[in-house]
Formats: structure tokens, sequence, C-alpha cells
């Protein structure tokens, strides 16, 4: 008897589940999907209850979801390419103790809808890019459990709204992505985060970052397509900090930068730097192995200039004004690739022979050396290998 009633609770709660809440959408397992239907309106929640989690409401053309219209006790709320501009205040208040991530993707929304102030702490993801929101004062009125906190290419300046939003998940953030927005200013509230990871703020008019601004426990820093003429010295006090990525910024030298010892990647493309001395590393120590440089108008590269950058495994150095082989390139005995395609300028001749030797020593099949010198007449590794032998001692 015992097992008999287990079998038909079983079968009551499938039966359940295949109830889908809205005519117009299907559901399956725990999803309901309303996903390219081309609904020009939210559909009728219909009376009842359901065990469903997920909502996916993308690919439609309505742009408001008025209260009363979601399913309680969802847990993501998923939405791409439908002109969502408006969500009602209480719109999600059926699972705010619930709903753990909203994913709103290509939408016309201004701000961040009020509806997420009522959210309890297990809501952890944001995930809003693409859009038009300028106001995102609700990130401040929240539980505080924020993880990821993602806002791609929308509006946002307010600088009193993003900081006062970021301090208010100091204690969860993670991961944070504001680029192509309007931001003139690197957000100020990251300091004594202690989770802190990853920022994104490419493509905006950023130019300095302040002391004291950034936490120490950050990884990753993406500031491409800002306004920096230098490397912000903020950033040498990050010990954890491996990828940097500032391409297409206003960066003049890298020489006045100490790089910490664990840095792995650096990307630099697309700056005004002309010469390159010394690459400085904290403690004479480093892990460097992604370097690209290229599009830099470098005219310039001292002898010594990677002493310290041993470890380097790729260099790019395209699109630039040199003449010469860089002799420092010596020093890099683990270099596997190295880009100067499009350097053309660049005289390939017996002053720079000595490089051959340290082309035998990496192992012509080891090396991977693109690009052409002496307007375009041989490879670089054609005369590291052919030519350079020939030279005089």
């Amino acid at each position: 008897m015992q097992l008999l009633h287990l079998v038909i609770a079983s079968l009551v709660a499938a039966a359940v589940m295949g109830t889908c809440p809205y005519d117009a959408c299907s559901c399956g397992g725990t999803t309901i999907n309303c996903s390219f239907r081309r609904l020009a309106a939210m559909p009728a929640l219909n009376p009842g209850s359901w065990g469903h989690v997920t909502v996916n409401l993308a690919r439609n053309n309505f742009t408001d979801i008025p209260d009363g219209s979601l399913s309680p006790n969802l847990q993501t709320f998923e939405s791409w390419f439908t002109p969502i501009a408006t969500m009602g205040d209480t719109v999600l208040d059926g699972s705010n103790t619930t709903l753990v991530r909203a994913i709103i993707e290509r939408h016309n929304l201004t701000e961040v809808p009020k509806t997420f102030a009522t959210m309890g702490s297990q809501f952890v993801y944001i995930h809003l890019p693409w859009g038009q929101i300028s106001d995102v004062s609700v990130l401040s009125k929240m539980s505080g459990g924020l993880t990821h906190i993602e806002m791609r290419g929308n509006n946002i300046s307010n600088m009193t709204q993003v900081n006062a939003g970021l301090a208010r998940h100091r204690n969860t953030l993670v991961r944070t992505w504001l680029s192509y927005n309007q931001l003139n200013e690197m957000p100020n509230t990251f300091t004594g985060f202690p989770h802190f990871l990853e920022v994104g703020v490419d493509s905006n008019k950023i130019s300095a970052v302040p002391a004291n601004t950034m936490a120490r426990t950050c990884t990753t820093i993406r500031m491409r397509d800002n306004k920096l003429t230098s490397i912000p010295k903020e950033f040498e006090h990050l010990d954890k900090l491996w990828t940097l990525l500032l391409d297409g910024n206003q960066i003049t030298s890298i020489d006045d930068y100490t790089f910490n010892p664990v840095m792995t990647n650096l990307h630099i493309e697309n700056n005004n730097i002309e010469t390159i001395n010394l690459m400085q590393f904290k403690g004479g120590k480093t892990r460097l192995r992604w370097v690209q440089m290229g599009g830099n108008p470098l005219k310039y590269i001292a002898p010594g200039a990677f002493n310290q950058a041993g470890e380097m495994r790729q260099l790019g150095l395209s699109g630039n004004m040199l003449t010469r082989l860089p002799l420092a390139l010596d020093h890099l005995n683990k270099l596997v690739m190295i880009y100067l395609n499009y350097s053309p300028d660049l005289e390939c001749t017996c002053a720079e022979a000595s490089l051959q030797q340290w082309y035998q020593r990496r192992g012509p099949g080891n090396l991977d050396i693109g690009g052409v010198c002496n307007n375009g007449t041989v490879t670089i590794a054609k005369f590291l290998h052919d030519l350079a032998p020939q030279c005089a001692a």
C-alpha cells in the first residue's frame, strides 16, 4: 500500500510538472520555454502551481513584463533579444527566496529592474548586457549577495550609483563587467573586497586609476580602449594580478612600471610606445609568458630590455617602426613565437647576426618567427637560418 501511494504521488507530481503555466509556451522538465515565439505581449499566467524553476523568454517582441505575469519559485530568469523595456516592480516577488540568476541580454531596459531589490541573499548573478541602462541605483538597495555583475554595453555613467552599488556587495562580489559604457573613472570601492577577482571596463573614458582603489585579490583587469597615458601605479600593488589587458589606450612607456612576479599575460597593443629600455619585475622575478605589443610606433628596443623577462613564450611586435632586429631577443631563451609582421622599415643586417646563435639555441623547429625584412625580400627566419652565418665574425 505504501508503495502504491508513492507511485501515485510520483504520477501526480509528474502530471503537475507537465502542466505549463502559459498556453503559448511549452514546458519540459523544470523549464518553461517561451523562446522564439514572436509573442507581442507577455502571455497570461494560468492559475495553479508548478514545479518549474527556469523561464526562457528569448526572441520575442514584447517590451513589458507586468506584475503578476511570472510563475513563482523561479531560480533562473532568461531572455535574449527580446526588447524588454520595463518590468513590474513586484513581478519577481513570488521568487524572492528562490531566484539565483537573472539573464537579460540585448534588451531596452533603462534601469536595473526594481523587482531585484526584494531578492534574498541566494540571488547572486545579474547579467544585463547590451541595453540602455543608465540607472543602477537598485544595486545598492539589494540584500548584498551578488557574486557577478555583468552590464556591458549600456549607458552607465553615474559613478555615485556605481560605487554605492558595488560596495553593497563587497563581501561576495567576484567579477564585474562594465565595459562599453560611459564611465569617466574606475570604480573606487574595490579595495578591501575579500573575494574579488576580475574587473572589465573596456571601451569607457577612463584616464587614470587613483591609489587605494583596487582589491588586492584581483587577478584580471580589462581596460582596453580607454584614455590611459601610463600603466596605473595602483596595479603594482596587486600581487595576484596575472592578466592585464590595456590595448587601445594612449600609453607612452612601460619603462616606469614594475610588473609583479606572478603576471603571465600582458596585452598593450595599439598604444603610443616608441621605446622599450627595460621591462622591470618586482624582485627581478617573472612568470610572464604572453606579451602582445603590436600596433605601437616602436622605434627602439634596448639590447637589455628583456633581461628580466626570460620566461616569455610569445611576443607580439607586429605593426611597428623598427629598423633593426631587436638584440634584446637574445635573452628570451624560452620563446616559441615572435611576430614582427608589418614592419615596413625593418632591415636585417650583419649587425644583428649575433641573433643567429640565439636562433640556433632555440632550435629552428621550436621557434615560429613571423615577418620579413629588407623591403620584403627575405623572411626573418631565413635571414637567421641561412644568411646570418655568412656574416664575418
